[in-house]
């Protein structure tokens, strides 16, 4: 078979007989991707007069206790009695609560370094609660829903113990970095009002649960 016969191309005498060739767009690179946010990015309270100025004001992990003082990375530094995990910060949060929402009952509260968050019942026997945020100053920062969790007053508590739990959850790890209390009321049949919290930027952690005198119960570690 022989091959056919190929005629040269040529153009028409009019180029505008010749069909349009689309322009070629000029390379755009990928836009930037949006930076991943750390832990204390995604969670920073929105609510509040000062919450662009006090975000997260002593978030986890930048404040830590270096030769037995409270120092910050960022150069932020509480007050002695705004810091919940004192006695006079304690007492303090118990009247700033008092005065905002008539008692000091609470679902739940989390005590940090230099804030704590307080759940607190919007009514009795009501599921919802109010969750409150205090640093020296008392904001409301969310709302939700208790799963199992049973209404206390957090007056009950005695401030003065949480120096040895902390220390104590403290020894649980090398080079601890975040130390914190969760305070609730136990369950029917169980055991353990606060638990003092420890870890390290390893993951490595564990806590001790105390009972509301301050009593030590069990230990745990991972």
């Amino acid at each position: 078979m022989a091959p056919p016969t190929w005629q040269p191309y040529s153009p028409d005498d009019d180029p505008k007989d010749e069909p349009e060739v689309p322009a070629v767009p000029a390379y755009q690179p990928p836009p930037e991707p949006r930076p991943v946010r750390s832990l204390e990015e995604r969670t920073i309270r929105r609510t509040g007069p000062g919450a662009a100025v006090r975000r997260f004001a002593v978030p986890l992990g930048v404040l830590a206790i270096v030769g037995g003082t409270w120092a910050t990375v960022d150069g932020v530094r509480s007050e002695p009695d705004e810091r919940p995990q004192t006695v006079e910060g304690f007492r303090e949060l118990l009247e700033d609560l008092e005065d905002e929402t008539g008692s000091t009952e609470a679902l739940r509260a989390v005590v940090y370094p230099g804030y704590a968050i307080v759940n607190v019942p919007v009514a009795e026997g009501d599921d919802r609660y109010d969750a409150y945020w205090w640093d020296g100053d008392l904001d409301e920062w969310s709302k939700g829903t208790a799963r199992d969790e049973e209404p206390f007053d957090l007056a009950d508590v005695d401030p003065a113990t949480f120096d040895a739990m902390l220390e104590a959850a403290e020894g649980l790890v090398e080079d601890p970095r975040d130390c914190y209390l969760i305070i609730e009321k136990p369950d029917d049949g169980q055991d353990g009002w606060i638990l003092a919290y420890a870890n390290n930027e390893y993951s490595q952690g564990g806590y001790i649960t105390y009972d509301l005198d301050g009593t030590e119960l069990r230990r745990t570690t991972w």
